[in-house]
């Protein structure tokens, strides 16, 4: 699911991103192999937040939910994976349904929230290129989510975002 998270955030940025250039670095699915599955089942209780969730980001990530289910069997900790997604489903959806955004806006909040599952938001703020929102409408997009950012062994004691 990390390697998933990384390559929807690759993509994001590749979209919004200027003309590439030649220090640019491709990213290529081939080069990347799924890790072995790890949870033969999952609870109801967590396919039922995966459905939620796959609803919730269905105008803006067309990843189908049987392939959700298959990504999260691979987690060495599918509760934990799963919860920060559906946290994130959870301000995706209370930002949208108290601003009443466009389609292109959801995207960028979709986004947003995929970097601040991994980042404190003054970092994220500080790396992306809005489109669409403000920067203080992006802070509070960001607020949504209230988990703590789950940043790794080579993230944690920064605040940058390393792209």
């Amino acid at each position: 699911m990390k390697y998933f998270m990384i390559a929807l955030v690759l993509m994001a940025i590749a979209c919004s991103a200027p003309e590439a250039t030649e220090t640019d670095v491709a990213f290529d699915e081939k080069d990347y192999t799924l890790g072995p599955v790890q949870q033969d089942e999952l609870t109801p209780e967590q396919l039922e937040k995966i459905s939620y969730f796959s609803k919730v980001f269905g105008q803006v990530d067309y990843y189908p939910e049987e392939e959700w289910v298959k990504d999260m069997k691979r987690e060495a900790d599918p509760e934990k994976e799963i919860n920060v997604w559906y946290h994130m489903a959870q301000a995706f959806e209370a930002y949208n349904e108290a601003h009443k955004v466009d389609i292109y806006t959801q995207i960028e909040v979709y986004n947003l929230l995929m970097w601040r599952a991994t980042y404190p938001a003054e970092a994220v703020l500080q790396q992306v290129q809005l489109e669409k929102l403000t920067p203080e409408q992006a802070l509070q997009a960001m607020s949504y989510y209230q988990l703590e950012p789950e940043m790794n062994d080579s993230t944690a004691n920064t605040n940058t975002i390393n792209i």
